[in-house]
């Protein structure tokens, strides 16, 4: 039916624009990070967020056809093409024609960030695969408790990319005048202060996943306790942030060789492990390539700046902040143990949990509790 009625030619229209808008308007988080607007980028991300589900949402409610929700996608990466083309235009006097452009330095950044564009693409394609096949083996109640699980830690997902935009022109500077020792402290910088914040976040929702998610869901999602810890485990490797470095020294079509192999092997994983096992083999197949694939990307990372195994990673301080957030863990679980209703549960375990752990990293210094007080205390007097 998809191909007899001509299905295929309309989505492989809305797909060619979609490649398009998105190759265009990648362009736009890379030039606030060129222009030390890290808010930006911040703001930015969640914007877009928030109105790509929105509009997802809007136009399945209204025309109830994933046609008009492949075009809402479309849409809403067009008018960030606009957006970006009045941004360069009203700040850098860009001509609206082409025959003014500057053509080497167009087809440079297009050279940069096409297989970007592409791969992001196939990066979506590869991680909602696994949806898909379970749309096919199993009920629309399964389905709802696996799309339950992958929520992960939303607020947390959208620091990888805003600290990671932040710090690669830092990188690529130092990189062209030769300091890779430089290069190498900023990017162990950046996974400590990622692991600073995902690592703990990752044991705390790990520990009151049952109870967070049957206050959200009720009872009846209760089977997507353990699922949704498996895709937690997912954040873990991502601190790491393995395209940090490949960026910085421009190895783009690395990435998206990486996303196709992905892709590739998401259907064909996914395939066998979900028919096998069920929920548990989508998360576990998540799980498998997405370590697999930063893996792959650290590793390349780790050839390009002729590292050894010690000096790959920051070891010693990943394996603290481990430490150091397994130590409220005893009193979290002692709490879920004393049968307290959900949300005084997941009140007292928090307040517990980041009590402890915030005093701890005063007193290692990971941060100072006093001059985030102060900063807090200017923010709310001043703005």
């Amino acid at each position: 039916v998809f191909f007899e009625e001509g299905l295929f030619g309309k989505f492989y229209v809305a797909l060619g624009f979609f490649i398009f808008f998105t190759t265009v308007s990648t362009l736009t988080e890379h030039l606030f990070v060129l222009e030390k607007k890290s808010d930006y980028v911040i703001y930015y991300n969640i914007i877009f967020s928030l109105i790509r589900v929105l509009s997802l949402i809007g136009s399945f409610l209204i025309f109830k056809s994933i046609f008009a929700m492949m075009w809402a996608l479309v849409i809403i990466r067009g008018l960030m093409s606009i957006f970006l083309f009045i941004y360069l235009r009203k700040n850098y006097s860009i001509s609206p024609y082409f025959k003014h452009w500057n053509k080497s330095y167009l087809v440079s950044q297009v050279r940069y960030t096409l297989p970007l564009g592409m791969a992001s693409i196939v990066n979506q394609i590869g991680k909602k695969i696994d949806r898909f096949i379970l749309s096919v083996f199993f009920s629309s109640g399964d389905f709802a408790i696996y799309s339950i699980a992958n929520y992960k830690v939303p607020i947390v997902n959208l620091l990888f990319p805003s600290v990671s935009n932040v710090i690669i022109p830092q990188i690529a500077k130092n990189r062209e005048e030769g300091n890779i020792e430089e290069v190498k402290r900023l990017w162990h910088k950046m996974i400590v202060v990622l692991g600073n914040i995902t690592i703990p976040t990752v044991i705390y929702f790990f520990l009151i996943a049952r109870p967070l998610i049957t206050f959200l869901f009720t009872d009846q999602y209760v089977d997507a306790v353990n699922v949704y810890r498996i895709f937690l485990l997912s954040m873990l490797i991502l601190i790491l942030r393995g395209t940090t470095i490949i960026l910085s020294y421009g190895y783009t079509k690395f990435i998206l060789y990486i996303q196709v192999f992905y892709m590739i092997f998401s259907i064909i994983t996914g395939y066998f492990l979900i028919k096998s096992f069920g929920l548990y083999g989508g998360a576990f197949t998540f799980l498998l390539l997405s370590s697999l694939r930063e893996i792959a990307l650290i590793y390349k990372s780790k050839q390009i700046l002729n590292l050894s195994f010690s000096g790959w990673m920051p070891w010693r301080k990943l394996g603290s902040v481990t430490f150091y957030s397994l130590i409220p863990a005893p009193a979290v679980i002692a709490i879920l143990f004393l049968s307290f209703p959900d949300w005084s549960s997941l009140i007292l375990t928090f307040t517990i949990y980041a009590g402890v752990l915030l005093y701890i990293y005063h007193k290692v210094k990971i941060i100072d509790i006093f001059t985030l007080l102060k900063k807090l205390k200017y923010r709310l007097e001043f703005g």
